[in-house]
């Protein structure tokens, strides 16, 4: 790079006639928002554009601030060729079938089921939206608070999120592969939104040819991103529960997997018999006549989260203040120091938790019980929605990737909160550490 290039912006670097400086994707500063890739991509890959998707991303990756968005367009680029990949896709006991996305308005939803025509239905609560950034970051430098601003920290969440359900007549389920797991009906119509990350993607798909089975009524749980996540499967599917009357209706409940051995335990603590519930794979080859489909809720939750969390943990529980530091030594992405990291806290009275030891019970109690907790970023934050109130969250992350996601989950819950960065070499200062549990 020469030094003219170190004065320029992103989007200068950029050649002139390329279709990425007409896209959407930059900010006022002329830097390029990963995030903001999210729906060029989604849209031209839907149309079908495999190759115009492929070459801008490639572009990207031969600019001096790919390193800035390595990230996303990583990811994207890995989305893009499983989905060619699955589309060639070729199985006697599947047919390929086109899906066609709802573009309906939405209903007034009301309690009785029975009386509900196909359509998609909104719950709608007071919408009042808030932030806390103000207060919660006042003494951070203007640096960091420029920083975090850019991260949307200052993002305004709902404290209600409405609930939306779509119901649907003689449907079949799609679950040849998890990336393409979703429900149409009987003119393959489908929800993208309600439907797993590649499903979403394309308008093909692949349906089981043999169909002889058939189900009168089902609850059908939301369609997580991806269901090897325990973050996706535990929040955006299964949490779905809190969304229905599971004890007035005793319709199955489907769900996609259960990877991580929690239903069992749900289904105990609701007090609905687990017969109820049936994976995709039980319901590949049915017929569902009526089937009533939660979808997702808030990507930033609301408080409804807390409150269903609340109902699974045991009434014996207490918060007995325990500090908590969850490692990933165990893991595929460990700190470089991680071991330095344990000790250190070990002197400050923490528990050195390892999530992989602990089955959902054990951290559903372990995590209610928590006072403070220090964590890096990632999935095993799910848990944070059984802390109690007020409880303290330091979130750590890699240099160049703080997001604001679990900050702005936890405001529900009036987590306090804040962060830290690994350095260059992802280790994490001890002093650093120090300083803020110090000043907690």
């Amino acid at each position: 790079m020469n030094g003219k290039s170190l004065m320029l912006t992103p989007k200068e670097l950029v050649n002139h006639n390329s279709i990425l400086l007409s896209m959407d994707i930059w900010n006022a500063e002329g830097e390029l928002v990963a995030v903001k890739l999210n729906t060029p991509f989604q849209e031209l890959t839907f149309n079908g554009d495999f190759d115009k998707v492929e070459n801008i991303l490639l572009e990207i990756k031969g600019y001096p601030f790919y390193n800035l968005v390595s990230e996303k367009v990583d990811v994207l680029l890995s989305q893009l060729y499983k989905l060619k990949k699955t589309l060639n896709f070729n199985d006697t006991n599947y047919k390929k079938v086109s899906l066609i996305p709802f573009k309906d308005k939405n209903k007034k939803f009301h309690q009785n089921l029975e009386d509900l025509e196909n359509g998609i239905y909104l719950n709608f609560f007071s919408n009042h939206r808030f932030s806390n950034f103000t207060e919660n970051f006042d003494g951070k430098s203007s640096e960091i608070i420029k920083i975090l601003k850019s991260k949307n920290f200052d993002f305004q969440v709902s404290q209600h999120f409405a609930v939306k359900m779509r119901v649907m007549s003689n449907c079949r389920i799609h679950n040849f592969d998890e990336g393409f797991c979703t429900i149409s009906d009987e003119n393959h119509h489908y929800d993208r939104g309600n439907s797993a990350r590649l499903a979403s993607l394309t308008s093909s798909n692949f349906l089981h040819k043999d169909c002889n089975k058939t189900i009168e009524n089902a609850f059908i749980l939301p369609f997580e991103h991806t269901y090897l996540n325990y973050y996706h499967n535990l929040i955006e599917c299964i949490f779905g529960l809190r969304y229905f009357d599971y004890h007035k209706y005793d319709y199955p409940i489907v769900y996609s997997k259960d990877k991580f051995n929690i239903i069992p335990f749900i289904a105990k603590k609701l007090n609905i018999d687990q017969d109820r519930f049936l994976s995709l794979d039980d319901v590949s080859t049915t017929l569902i006549k009526k089937a009533y489909c939660f979808h997702k809720g808030s990507f930033y939750w609301d408080k409804s989260i807390y409150d269903f969390a609340r109902k699974l943990i045991p009434s014996s529980v207490t918060p007995s203040r325990k500090k908590v530091y969850l490692s990933r030594l165990k893991s595929r992405r460990p700190i470089q120091n991680e071991l330095e990291v344990e000790n250190f806290l070990r002197c400050l009275n923490f528990e050195i938790v390892y999530s992989e030891d602990l089955n959902f019970e054990q951290q559903c109690n372990l995590f209610s019980e928590i006072e403070y907790l220090v964590a890096p970023h990632g999935a095993g934050l799910a848990n944070i929605c059984f802390m109690p109130e007020g409880a303290t969250l330091v979130e750590i992350f890699e240099k160049g990737m703080i997001k604001a996601d679990f900050y702005l989950r936890s405001t529900h819950n009036k987590l306090k909160y804040d962060f830290l960065f690994l350095d260059d070499n992802k280790n994490l200062d001890l002093k650093s550490l120090n300083e803020i549990i110090s000043n907690k």
